[in-house]
């Protein structure tokens, strides 16, 4: 009778706990990778829920925490970009001051000037015109056209609209308590709610409304009354 010694031919085959894949070392990793976009998460919305809180409180906070969070957060997580476009600007806008706004001089009181340059036409007070003598508001300041046009205070955009006599114009209030009137532009930067810097480019010089030539009418309001734009601006313009 034949017989086959088969241990030979199978001594050479692995154990079957040989056989099963190692996988030990991966479910540490795994949970390591959820653990962290959990944390992303969470911190997403906590960042998310303070920067709505400051809007609702308003002011530097606000500004500060929406600055900070979209030129600073990593949000490629979510979009790939690392500086998402910021859902809060349509009606909280915080407007840069301009490298290029007028200095003022020692005799005002602002931070900067309206205009980097310009003549002087007609001043506060009564005048004539076209044959009549009328109650003049403010100052006429006679530049360029499309000249930038600046906030001389921090402020906020209380009116910015048309007005057949004014044209385009742009009323700021200040924490001084004083208003200042832009009025003729030929196109409008900001808009109402608009939080401003002093030096932030709100218009630009044009001759609309009630006007004959580009320049800008420029007023002071204070407590409910047109006062001398001079006593505010100084001598700058001579």
């Amino acid at each position: 009778m034949l017989s086959y010694d088969i241990t030979e031919e199978n001594e050479d085959l692995p154990a079957p706990e040989e056989l099963s894949p190692d996988i030990s070392g991966k479910k540490p990793s795994f949970i390591r990778s959820q653990l962290l976009i959990i944390t992303q998460l969470i911190l997403c919305a906590l960042v998310l829920a303070f920067a709505f809180i400051a809007k609702a409180v308003g002011g530097d906070l606000y500004a500060g925490a929406a600055s900070w969070y979209f030129d600073s957060y990593n949000a490629s997580l979510f979009t790939g970009s690392t500086k998402p476009d910021s859902p809060f600007t349509d009606d909280a806008k915080v407007t840069e001051t301009s490298l290029t706004s007028p200095e003022v001089t020692s005799s005002s009181s602002v931070s900067c000037m309206p205009l980097k340059s310009a003549e002087l036409t007609f001043g506060f007070g009564s005048r004539e015109r076209n044959g009549r003598t009328e109650n003049h508001k403010g100052i006429d300041l006679v530049t360029d056209k499309d000249s930038e046009i600046y906030a001389v205070l921090d402020g906020e955009v209380v009116t910015a609209e048309n007005d057949p006599s004014y044209g385009n114009y742009v009323i700021l209030k200040h924490s001084t308590g004083t208003q200042t009137l832009y009025a003729h532009c030929d196109s409008l930067s900001v808009k109402k709610g608009d939080k401003v810097k002093a030096g932030s480019v709100i218009a630009l010089v044009g001759s609309t409304g009630d006007s004959d030539v580009p320049h800008l009418h420029f007023e002071v309001i204070k407590n409910g009354t047109n006062i001398d734009p001079i006593s505010l601006i100084g001598d700058y313009y001579k």
